[in-house]
């Protein structure tokens, strides 16, 4: 999931000074952590299945409670998440557990906590779902599982030893020792085909052909989607349309462009409606809603 917070601090919108978003960007880096897995004593067993480690702290000194949005990225992942009181996803939704495993978040999601907060992120590649928890990844797909309900020895405790009040550093090492244990009992290896697929499709965009793909791995385009399904959790056009998406969302972030028209055209977008209308379906907002928004919360920031 892109955390949105991310995303807040660079839209290229012509009302707002570059000075301003570099102030915000200063502020939102402080307050989201990017921890490399090179960092970790473990990271060469980590490596093909994490993607990335972030954290997000967040203090909620007006009581008014924080909200938190979370857009498609093509990666799955393990969130922790604690705060001092009830978590809900989106509206009216049931509570989070602290600790979940959490599948391809093509609809944007939002979840709302009180008090002070403190997040955790694995960000998992997308083929490794399957293999490491024996889960159909479709069946994630917009959705999430208590880590807790997962077959797996140590999990409970593990729970609880993350809410004990430790630092964010030893809650990281718990979390990775558990996943590297994981990785060791695994029955069956990540698909290379779809390693190879997916870094294929992310590496260029989204802007492969999928039945190059598909000719390079020689199978039917059924059982290309089947595999794609049940390793990834979406088929391979959506997943491609997703890398499209982040591609645009980056080229926002970058503030290198002054038009929309030149982000759509520079990211394989046939034309500025597609950009739109795939903008809408992974954020919930227009280009320029979501301008609008980023001006709001960079008020929020100042």
């Amino acid at each position: 999931m892109t955390v949105a917070l991310c995303c807040f601090i660079t839209n290229p919108c012509p009302n707002i000074p570059s000075c301003i978003t570099d102030q915000i960007a200063d502020r939102m880096q402080k307050l989201l952590g990017i921890m490399k897995l090179s960092q970790l004593t473990n990271h060469t067993l980590l490596k093909p299945f994490v993607k990335g480690i972030r954290t997000i702290h967040s203090e909620d000194l007006t009581g008014s409670g924080k909200s938190f949005r979370f857009f498609a990225d093509g990666s799955p992942g393990i969130m922790f998440y604690q705060s001092e009181q009830d978590r809900r996803l989106n509206l009216n939704e049931k509570n989070l557990a602290n600790l979940f495993l959490y599948g391809q978040t093509v609809k944007p999601i939002e979840i709302k906590a009180q008090g002070s907060v403190r997040i955790i992120i694995l960000f998992l590649y997308p083929h490794v779902i399957k293999s490491l928890f024996g889960v159909e990844a479709h069946a994630l797909t917009n959705t999430c599982i208590d880590f807790d309900l997962l077959p797996f020895a140590g999990v409970k405790s593990l729970s609880e030893q993350l809410t004990e009040g430790m630092a964010t550093e030893n809650q990281i090492r718990l979390l990775t020792e558990f996943l590297s244990k994981r990785i060791l009992q695994c029955d069956t290896l990540p698909e290379k085909d779809l390693q190879y697929v997916t870094h294929a499709l992310s590496s260029t965009n989204g802007n492969v052909p999928l039945k190059i793909l598909q000719d390079e791995l020689r199978v039917s385009e059924r059982t290309f989607e089947r595999k794609f399904l049940q390793h990834v959790g979406v088929t391979p056009r959506l997943f491609a349309r997703i890398c499209k998406f982040n591609t645009a969302l980056r080229q926002l972030r970058m503030n290198h462009h002054h038009k929309l028209t030149d982000i759509a055209y520079d990211t394989g977008f046939a034309d500025q409606s597609h950009f739109n209308r795939t903008f809408k379906e992974f954020t919930g907002l227009t280009p320029s809603e979501y301008m609008i928004y980023y001006r709001v919360v960079s008020e929020d920031y100042r």
